[in-house]
């Protein structure tokens, strides 16, 4: 096995295994996973002892709890600084998103044994692969409204297709769906118990080629879960509407305490990242991935080129107050102006970027 301090890369039989392996991060995201992630991928894509690759996390807790953003802080507050160029923050992102695409496109199966935590950018990993694997213990959410970003790769291509409008409710909320809800909202293929993990790996490992057959064969049947029925019936209420106005005014008519506490909770996000959040998932709901995925890389850039994205992190991992400072003071107050800039491009296209 070898070992690159942040990420395992194994050939075990038939199949390459990559085990993102900083369990005491939460297997967060950073260059050396990324780059480590693109090399393996590369060199196993016209390797043909490699019939299919396997994505997991070291230890108990987490597949991926997103990316790196302390690591990110410092990057941008650089840029913001003015000690490096815009490019210098944004290319930790054109690897993650040139990884992501290289993942949904790749020509052999990607199987994504999301152990626990898969979140952000560990979605990112997961929610492209071409066999996404849920178990007791998964947790899923795009929380990027909540730091002041927005839910990006690729995850928009995922989420319009959640049923109910679930999609658009987790993209402006952030908030998460435990592994089983997963499934019957579409973000993942298949619900197994977590125990049956490492046998999933040995079938694929000793070279069987059906291995939609194989996960099937360790599959537990499920029916939508009583939490996420109720939440299919409250998304279709409140979230079918595509304006925020429309969501908030709907949300504030009805009494319940989910309401009620909803819209608290979505009124402490950051107001422009749940407008924009709203904006992407709206305009995803007609696009491919490669598309979005490339509004993905220009909508970073831009958040990297303003402030709700430094408060977010600031607030919940660096000072830890938990009381973010937004831009703007509410979401009524955002001018629709400060919305649309966010779409214009500003970065050459994550196509001709040298990796």
């Amino acid at each position: 096995m070898e070992n690159q301090q942040d990420i395992l890369i194994e050939q075990r039989g038939a199949a390459g295994v990559i085990t993102i392996n900083r369990p005491a991060a939460l297997n967060a995201l950073n260059l050396n996973v990324l780059r480590g992630m693109w090399d393996a991928l590369q060199s196993w894509k016209d390797d043909p002892a490699i019939k299919a690759v396997v994505l997991t996390g070291a230890g108990h807790k987490a597949f991926c709890a997103g990316g790196d953003l302390k690591h990110f802080h410092g990057a941008g507050q650089a840029y913001k600084r003015g000690e490096a160029d815009l490019m210098h923050p944004v290319s930790f992102f054109s690897l993650e998103y040139s990884l992501n695409t290289l993942i949904y496109h790749y020509p052999k199966p990607i199987v994504a044994l999301m152990n626990g935590i898969t979140m952000g950018g560990g979605y990112g990993l997961a929610g492209n692969s071409s066999i996404r694997v849920a178990c007791e213990e998964t947790l899923f959410a795009m929380p990027e409204t909540k730091i002041g970003f927005f839910p990006d790769v690729g995850a928009v291509s995922h989420l319009v297709k959640a049923p109910s409008h679930i999609g658009r409710y987790l993209a402006m909320t952030g908030n998460t769906l435990p592994g089983g809800d997963m499934v019957s909202a579409g973000l993942a293929d298949y619900l197994v118990k977590k125990e049956s993990f490492e046998s999933i790996l040995q079938d694929i490992s000793a070279g069987q080629t059906d291995i939609v057959k194989i996960i099937q064969s360790y599959s537990v049947t499920i029916s939508s879960s009583d939490q996420f029925l109720s939440l299919s019936e409250f998304c279709d209420a409140h979230f079918r509407f595509t304006d925020a106005q429309t969501i908030l005014s709907s949300l504030g008519k009805e009494s319940s305490e989910q309401a009620v506490g909803l819209l608290v909770e979505l009124r402490s996000r950051s107001p422009l990242s749940v407008l924009v959040a709203l904006a992407h998932y709206n305009r995803g709901m007609d696009d491919d991935f490669d598309t979005i995925i490339e509004r993905d890389y220009q909508l970073c850039a831009r958040f990297i080129q303003g402030d709700d994205l430094y408060e977010g992190i600031r607030a919940l991992l660096i000072d830890k107050d938990k009381s973010p400072r937004w831009q703007h003071d509410s979401i009524e107050s955002v001018p629709e102006s400060d919305v649309d800039v966010c779409f214009v491009p500003c970065v050459p296209p994550l196509a001709s970027v040298a990796l």
